[in-house]
């Protein structure tokens, strides 16, 4: 340890540990600084479990496949490794360009995805800017990200809280409660100081134990008939939180895959006079009929998947 100024005799000395998490701290100090205190903690999502959420949401052979395949050119490009984590602070992430390029890519469609493996990366990296992507990716930023960035994100952060063996709830009563807390050991406070805070960071929302306990009935009451059908309306449908309308999409989509082909096909076919002249009359009504059912089901889609604030 070299001092930075003269140091007279019996003077007080103060040593800094640097801008350190509160892991880093204990790891090599052994010590934490409690929550909210640390303004340098962190928490981290593995770089693998992005990439499991991104396998886990593909719902076809050939998406899954595409996924392993932009995994592997993030690999190549040292954007990503299997040991490696995307690190969030109390201000959002702090890896700014490896996360956001990482759901860029996962994120791609075909064509564009295509392009890019072609060009190794280095056209769409020149067009991002390093203020911009971290403007993305901070905590005012990543409510703003499209839908596609927000849900791999989302499920990546879920399948993170998995690891932890409780919910935060518990954590933040101990931490409240002096006698309790007191009857701790000291790597016992420790332990409870860094995961309180890593979960903080991950912003985990808990409302269904509360739910299950009442059986549903007080959230029941406080719902009104006429919230409900203005929620579920077309208006409302893109004003449900992001949660609403990822499931209620999800299961549109399941839906159109139970019809066998796609809606432009059958549109095709009824402004072909000639090959819909040729259909027998129950050809025409099975048609009239899917083709119908099919435009709800798009358009309803498509109401999930925008957001109106």
């Amino acid at each position: 340890m070299v001092s930075v100024k003269r140091i007279k005799k019996g003077e007080e000395v103060f040593n800094t540990y640097g801008e350190l998490a509160n892991w880093q701290l204990l790891h090599m100090y052994g010590f934490v600084e409690s929550y909210p205190s640390n303004t340098n903690d962190s928490a981290d999502i593995q770089m693998a479990t992005v990439y499991k959420a991104a396998l886990q949401a593909a719902r076809t052979e050939s998406e899954r496949s595409l996924v392993v395949e932009k995994w592997d050119l993030l690999c190549q490009l040292d954007i990503v490794g299997e040991e490696g984590a995307f690190v969030f602070g109390q201000s959002g992430s702090l890896t700014d360009e490896e996360l956001y390029t990482s759901l860029k890519v996962l994120c791609m469609p075909v064509e564009q995805f295509k392009e890019f493996k072609e060009n190794e990366g280095w056209e769409e990296a020149e067009e991002d800017d390093e203020d911009e992507m971290a403007a993305a990716l901070s905590n005012d930023g990543i409510p703003k990200l499209s839908l596609p960035w927000r849900r791999l994100l989302g499920d990546s952060v879920a399948l993170t809280l998995q690891d932890y063996a409780d919910e935060l709830q518990p954590d933040k009563e101990l931490l409240g409660d002096r006698q309790a807390y007191g009857r701790l050991s000291s790597r016992e406070r420790l332990a409870l100081q860094l995961r309180y805070g890593q979960k903080v960071l991950c912003m985990p929302v808990e409302q269904f134990k509360e739910f299950k306990e009442n059986e549903g009935w007080e959230e029941a009451e406080e719902d009104d008939e006429d919230e409900m059908a203005a929620a579920l309306s077309n208006d409302g449908i893109p004003k449900l939180s992001l949660p609403w309308r990822r499931l209620l999409g999800d299961s549109v989509a399941l839906t159109l895959q139970d019809y066998a082909d796609e809606l432009q096909p059958d549109k095709e076919l009824l402004g072909d006079r000639q090959a819909y002249g040729r259909l027998s009359s129950r050809e025409r009504l099975a048609l009239q009929l899917r083709y119908g059912q099919k435009v709800t089901l798009h358009q309803l889609l498509e109401l999930t998947r925008c957001h109106s604030v």
